[in-house]
């Protein structure tokens, strides 16, 4: 968002919470790819830094990357991790889960997981394929 434009309604610093009415413009399209660092097994789901779980055993707060149109190489820029979890929006919405942007000052493409088990996740982001910016034999 530009600097000069005024923040929407449900704005807080760089992101648009779920509750905005705005939230519709910055939805994610079913096509878009969604890549996670590591293992992407459902204990390191679980274990993520920031990630709780809610009364129903699902995950919250799980970060990722999404960008509509984006390229794996384009997504992968900022996941120092040597292998990768890797979806699309519209697996993770069909497995009941969501998608949210959420950017950060380095990493525009930052998302938060949300709505699945840690099982669910899994079986999405599985087997992991090399992450195109890491180098594997080193």
């Amino acid at each position: 968002m530009p600097e000069s434009a005024p923040m929407p309604r449900g704005a807080t610093g760089d992101t648009i919470e779920a509750a905005s009415p705005t939230r519709e413009a910055y939805r994610l399209p079913d096509d878009a790819l969604v890549c996670r660092g590591g293992t992407c097994t459902a204990e390191r789901f679980r274990q993520g830094a920031g990630v709780t779980l809610d009364e129903t055993g699902k995950l919250w707060n799980v970060s990722v990357n999404s960008a509509p149109g984006k390229t794996l190489a384009e997504l992968t820029g900022t996941i120092p991790n040597k292998q990768i979890g890797v979806t699309t929006v519209g697996e993770v919405r069909a497995a009941g889960g969501q998608v949210l942007t959420k950017p950060t000052m380095r990493n525009p493409d930052h998302c938060i997981l949300k709505g699945l088990t840690p099982e669910e996740a899994y079986s999405l982001f599985t087997p992991t394929v090399r992450n195109p910016h890491r180098d594997i034999s080193g």
